[in-house]
């Protein structure tokens, strides 16, 4: 029997660099010491992540895969509740220095927020 797979699939990333822009440039915003979120509506029924970790964010490589790993996990567990948004994802430098357990707060509050934010503007 095969390993269940875990990871997230391509419908459920954003990949493209004009959706990244269209998000950083288009998108709803939400901030607190740990992440800076760019949402924007998109039309497809689910949502969609992209993760925007920089090295100034977090200098060394296994803390930015763990701050993904951190990101992506939450996304996983939230997703069904999320709208059907364009989510960037982008690390401040506490994020780097802080325990899982803060981010996994810090990412629930970023979601509940971005989905009331969603619901309460023009962009349905």
């Amino acid at each position: 029997m095969a390993p269940a797979r875990h990871g997230l699939s391509k419908s459920l990333r954003l990949l493209a660099p004009r959706d990244f822009a269209a998000v950083m440039k288009h998108g709803l915003r939400s901030r607190d010491e740990y992440f800076s979120i760019a949402a924007r509506p998109n039309g497809l029924g689910h949502a969609r992540l992209g993760l925007a970790i920089s090295r100034r964010a977090a200098a060394a490589a296994v803390t930015r895969n763990r701050l993904k790993r951190q990101v992506r996990e939450s996304f996983r567990h939230m997703r069904n509740g999320l709208a059907s948004v364009d989510l960037v994802v982008m690390a401040q430098p506490a994020a780097a220095h802080a325990p899982g357990e803060q981010l996994r707060a810090s990412l629930n509050r970023h979601w509940e927020r971005i989905t009331k934010q969603c619901r309460e503007s023009s962009f349905h």
